[in-house]
């Protein structure tokens, strides 16, 4: 019973800790496409 909860416990954990990943690496993709776009813009 407990070793089962702790499992679930573990895996919430990991689940949190790939979507805070993800959210980090969407925000650096984000940011990289916002400045290439500018860098276009000026070069214009």
């Amino acid at each position: 019973m407990f070793q089962k909860r702790f499992q679930h416990i573990r895996l919430t954990a990991g689940r949190i800790i790939v979507l805070g990943v993800a959210i980090i690496l969407m925000e650096i993709l984000l940011l990289g496409i916002l400045f290439f776009i500018s860098e276009i813009i000026r070069n214009l």
